[in-house]
């Protein structure tokens, strides 16, 4: 019987037609925490494919809203002044994480940093969490090397008017690090470099609907679902008539020095970024129904059905 990997960050009962595929044809899935991508064998990791339930969750993907180098600066000092690093040390991480990443592997530099530097050893994140709605939302970070008492912890709260409660976790520097670095470029970006730094091929495997089987198809008749909302938004702000050429009266209004806002990703800019993608990191899309997701996935890992 064969088995196949899934990830752990894979929501189980939003995959379901994918699990009844595997079970019809006698295949085993065991969750695990992967590097990069949602599915790939256990003994031949050559080959990884990340799924996407339809282009617009690629779309959410790669316009991940990055933090900013500022915000990220100031976690870095906070973790500075908790752990105890060197000024020169924490200025060397922020160039780690915030630098261009091209031709490089962040993660594995930061890691090593630490390493070489001594930067180790568990550390407390103390987060400062207020209300916002049903749920809470933390409102400052306090790094420390031991574990706060009750007398600590009344005083972070008494920094932050209308926060309630300080929740405590275990982590470590270097695992803080990285996660800076992923809010920087979002996980499929990461996701992508780890495949690329381990020499695996990194298939990116979209649900569509019939007319899109390639990137020349998605650049043709792929319509963002938000450009109706948009188009409507605009026609309205901008006093554009019903039965006027939506794009060529935008190029008038711009050519007019109107700031008119960027509209939804549609086919054309979604396809030249997977060219790029193709062309820089070696990237492969493929395209299928959600129907046959289940299948399309053992096709490309190399699983042949028919003899299992």
């Amino acid at each position: 019987m064969i088995t196949i990997l899934e990830d752990t960050r894979q929501q189980e009962k939003k995959h379901e037609n994918k699990h009844k595929y595997f079970r019809e044809h006698g295949i085993l899935w065991r969750r695990v925490a992967l590097d990069c991508g949602d599915y790939t064998l256990p003994n031949d990791r050559s080959v990884v494919i990340d799924t996407k339930k339809d282009i617009e969750e690629f779309i959410g993907d790669i316009q991940v809203k990055q933090m900013s180098k500022g915000a990220i600066r100031q976690e870095i000092l906070a973790i500075q002044r908790g752990c105890w690093i060197h000024t020169d040390i924490a200025n060397s991480i922020f160039n780690l994480i915030a630098g261009d990443d091209d031709g490089r592997f962040p993660e594995g530099e930061i890691s090593q940093f630490c390493w070489n530097n001594r930067i180790e050893g568990t550390i407390y994140k103390c987060c400062v969490m207020q209300k916002n709605g049903a749920a809470n939302k933390c409102v400052g970070t306090v790094y420390m090397d031991e574990k706060p008492n009750d007398g600590v912890k009344t005083e972070m709260l008494m920094k932050y008017p209308g926060s309630h409660k300080v929740t405590v976790k275990t982590t470590t520097a270097e695992k803080e690090f990285q996660n800076l670095y992923v809010q920087r470029y979002g996980f499929l970006h990461r996701d992508i470099k780890r495949a690329v730094n381990n020499g695996t091929k990194f298939i990116l495997l979209i649900e569509s609907n019939r007319k899109i089987n390639s990137i020349d198809d998605l650049e043709q008749h792929f319509v963002n679902k938000r450009q109706w909302l948009y188009e409507q938004r605009i026609r309205k702000d901008w006093d554009i008539p019903r039965n006027a050429d939506f794009s060529k009266a935008v190029e008038d209004l711009k050519a007019q020095g109107a700031n008119i806002p960027i509209g939804p990703m549609n086919g054309d800019k979604v396809a030249k970024i997977m060219r790029t993608m193709e062309d820089k990191y070696g990237v492969e899309f493929q395209f299928c129904r959600k129907s046959e997701s289940g299948k399309r996935i053992l096709e490309l890992l190399g699983v042949d059905v028919s003899v299992v």
